[in-house]
């Protein structure tokens, strides 16, 4: 189904934020009791109704001007920030069925929990409210929600259709009447008005694992063969046009949270032994998805299902990158130097040699009328008056680059007659 699939790559891109945000937010830190506020791309929620239909109605043949087929949904008829739990008619038009019934869940993999810990306080807390532009509650005194546990992943929406709920409440496969496991009763305060959930008895999974932390399904509790219809309106925050939440109602849905870390790993060497502590959650390496802590494991009919994330991946047995894996080129040699500069070596050392000795290290004066400084002197004449003079450096210097550069020539004449012989 087209939409399952959108569905189900909007949650690969929810996954990848999730994991993105862990390595920003800063991790949650134990305390004996601290309030985790609902945040929007962090947290998420969504509800589902019966009567939501989702039909791909295709567009009428316009010779030459084609129109591509429209998918069709059910408006909303809630404001945008409603998790709405009603009864009414199921499916089949049954009256005293679930109606409509709404998912949240507050991320603690996001916010850094250690896996092992032990939660020792869970408490969701949610406003009750009607907006001017919805859907309003009714009949609603004296009604009972659960919150149940939600046991798969599931994307964010509303009035979404009601085959596409996970699995909750122990359940495998779409549960539509009770009984429930892993559920907690609200309680309704009608003074302020608000309902509290109290989930720490079925937040144990959590804490072991935060991914697993899917969060609740918020249901209504049926009466004794009752067909009576209600509705109530739950909250999360609301944001204004620029998407900001609206300072009034930030506190509209938030949890009171408490845990115990878990126990530090045992230092020293490896190998031996079994178990041992846990260790902590690391941002940068988060575990792998692991399916849910329900047996058997959840495989609902209609439902998406979580995306596949390998608990390890082998780099040596990839062909082809893949995101954040740079596969690096194989190493190639150095391409040989050619044989003329080996050979032009030593006659460069000794042009280098020479002109050092000459500028850098000049010989001592010799004295005049001595055997030396006649050699030099019938040099200096032969040559027609050119060369050095006596104690004169640059004059030194010229000649021993000119002896330089005739080693030179006269290297490079034996290499080439040595290729012409060959």
């Amino acid at each position: 189904m087209d939409v399952n699939r959108a569905r189900a790559a909007r949650g690969a891109v929810a996954v990848a934020l999730a994991i993105g945000v862990a390595l920003i937010l800063p991790p949650v830190a134990d305390a004996a009791d601290q309030t985790l506020r609902f945040t929007y791309g962090v947290d998420q929620f969504s509800w589902y109704w019966t009567k939501q239909k989702d039909v791909l109605v295709e567009g009428p043949d316009v010779p030459g001007a084609p129109i591509p087929a429209q998918r069709v949904r059910v408006s909303n008829p809630q404001a945008g920030n409603t998790l709405p739990v009603a009864v009414g008619t199921d499916e089949q038009g049954n009256p005293g069925a679930f109606e409509r019934i709404s998912a949240i869940q507050f991320s603690l993999a996001d916010r850094g929990l250690p896996a092992g810990a032990t939660i020792t306080k869970f408490v969701l807390r949610l406003i009750e409210k009607d907006d001017s532009n919805e859907f309003p509650s009714f009949n609603d005194g004296g009604r009972e929600i659960l919150a149940c546990r939600i046991g798969g992943y599931w994307p964010p929406g509303s009035a979404e259709v009601w085959a596409t709920q996970p699995p909750y409440g122990g359940k495998s496969t779409v549960p539509s009447k009770p009984p429930f496991q892993f559920c907690a009763a609200g309680k309704r305060n009608a003074s302020k008005p608000d309902w509290t959930f109290d989930l720490t008895q079925i937040a144990g999974p959590w804490g072991e694992n935060p991914f697993n932390a899917f969060g609740v399904m918020l249901v209504p509790v049926l009466g004794d063969g009752s067909t009576d219809a209600w509705q109530i309106n739950l909250k999360v925050p609301a944001r204004d046009a620029e998407g900001n939440i609206k300072p009034d109602t930030k506190d509209f849905a938030t949890v009171t949270l408490a845990f115990t870390p878990p126990a530090p790993a045992p230092s020293g060497g490896g190998g031996g032994g079994g178990g041992g502590g846990t260790t902590g959650f690391t941002p940068s390496a988060p575990p792998a998805y692991l399916p849910p802590a329900f047996v058997p494991p959840y495989e609902p009919a209609g439902t998406i299902a979580p995306p596949s994330v390998p608990s390890s991946v082998d780099p040596s047995s990839q062909d082809v990158a893949r995101p954040g894996v740079s596969l690096a080129a194989p190493a190639q040699g150095a391409p040989p130097m050619p044989g003329i500069v080996w050979a032009l070596v030593p006659v460069g050392l000794a042009a280098l040699a020479t002109v050092r000795t000459a500028i850098f290290q000049p010989r001592a004066a010799t004295r005049a009328g001595s055997v030396i400084a006649a050699i030099r002197a019938r040099n200096h004449e032969r040559g027609g008056g050119v060369g050095p003079a006596e104690g004169d450096p640059l004059g030194r210097a010229g000649a021993a680059l000119a002896r330089g550069r005739a080693a030179v020539v006269e290297g490079f004449q034996r290499i080439l007659a040595r290729g012409s012989k060959r």
